[in-house]
């Protein structure tokens, strides 16, 4: 009997002790469970995939921009070749998270440096999780603001608008300004009304850059636009034409005699170069500064950097601190505080300039640039 009675509570102790651990093990699965933390969305993640397409966007390298394609956009994408408009800045405008993907606004500027022509466009790019890994979507764009030259005159259309409003006739321009090589200020160039050249719009739209030039000279300048501004005879798209800008502007299309009004309000002078050419201009994505990229007669290409206010160029002069004749000097993008660029040899076979090759940045701070 002693033994039956031993071999129940043995059995019974069996099963309490199988039950604990049965309990235990489901304990401890939970707590693993709830000490996973859910996967959420990475806004900023998200926020480095939008940035990088927009940069090899402007580095024309489709082939890395369509790796950030959801499954589904890659299939309705056609392959893009390279176009003579091309994107030369572009600013973060709006970062909103919904739900489990990214929204992101994101105004960019083209230039044609072919022909005087510039647009402001604003991007939304819808971001999500696919794979572990964060695609678009979809991507929606809007034209804000177009300008284009017409014979004497540079004209704006903004948004869906038919009609164009005349910003400025080279009878608006500066007749002579100072160029920053002359540190004394006591030459005056006559500045070139003969052709207009590149242009550039900044993110937010008030203000937009040109250039004009003739056979020797290049002249820039930062043109303040306020679209409120009432106009009159708009029928003149084209002006009466002529070189200099002799009488250009004065009438109206049907000989009323009535001038349009330009919307363009005030002008800054930011450069004249001689023996130059101005291959673009664009702003920082702060639009504290603009940068003018450059190509010298004869010579190799090069950067300027300007305040936006007021026009002055920054303490830091690129063709002083580097072999210009030896190396070209090109842009490569903005980023905060800091201005991207890359020095490239023009030969390669010279062998002592390798200390200036590579990638740098510049900072917009103490104006010091590093090596990357």
């Amino acid at each position: 009997m002693l033994v039956k009675i031993k071999k129940c509570i043995s059995l019974i102790l069996s099963l309490l002790v199988t039950v604990s651990l049965c309990g235990c093990g489901l304990m401890s699965s939970k707590n693993k469970q709830s000490e996973e933390p859910a996967k959420e969305f990475d806004i900023k993640a998200a926020e480095s995939i939008a940035e990088n397409y927009i940069k090899y966007l402007m580095q024309e390298d489709y082939e890395k921009a369509n790796k950030f394609y959801s499954k589904k956009l890659s299939k309705t994408t056609k392959s893009t070749e390279k176009q003579p408009l091309k994107i030369k800045g572009y600013s973060m405008q709006e970062v909103n998270e919904v739900g489990n993907s990214g929204i992101f606004k994101i105004k960019v500027i083209r230039s044609n440096e072919t022909e005087p022509y510039a647009s402001l466009d604003e991007y939304s790019i819808k971001i999500i999780q696919e794979e572990k890994e964060y695609k678009i979507e979809d991507i929606q764009s809007t034209s804000e603001k177009e300008a284009r030259a017409d014979k004497s005159q540079i004209r704006l259309k903004s948004k869906s608008n038919v009609e164009s409003n005349l910003i400025i006739d080279t009878a608006g321009l500066p007749n002579y300004a100072f160029s920053k090589d002359d540190k004394a200020r006591t030459h005056k160039i006559l500045v070139p009304k003969d052709n207009y050249g590149s242009m550039s719009f900044s993110f937010h739209g008030y203000d937009i850059a040109v250039t004009t030039y003739n056979d020797r000279y290049s002249f820039a300048g930062l043109i303040r636009v306020d679209e409120s501004m009432p106009t009159q005879g708009g029928k003149n798209e084209g002006g009466q034409g002529g070189q200099g800008g002799q009488g250009q502007g004065q009438g109206g299309a049907d000989g009323s005699g009535l001038r349009e009004k330009p919307i363009g309000k005030e002008i800054t002078a930011l450069d004249i170069l001689e023996n130059a050419k101005i291959n673009f201009l664009t702003f920082s994505s702060d639009e504290k500064y603009i940068l003018m990229q450059y190509t010298k007669k004869g010579g190799g290409k090069c950067i300027r950097l300007y305040a936006s206010e007021g026009g002055d160029l920054i303490p830091y002069e690129f063709e002083q601190n580097y072999p210009i004749d030896k190396v070209d000097i090109v842009y490569s993008s903005f980023s905060e505080e800091v201005l991207n660029y890359e020095v490239i040899p023009r030969t390669n076979s010279d062998k002592t300039i390798g200390k200036y090759i590579g990638r740098w940045q510049l900072d917009l701070k103490e104006f010091k640039p590093s090596k990357m």
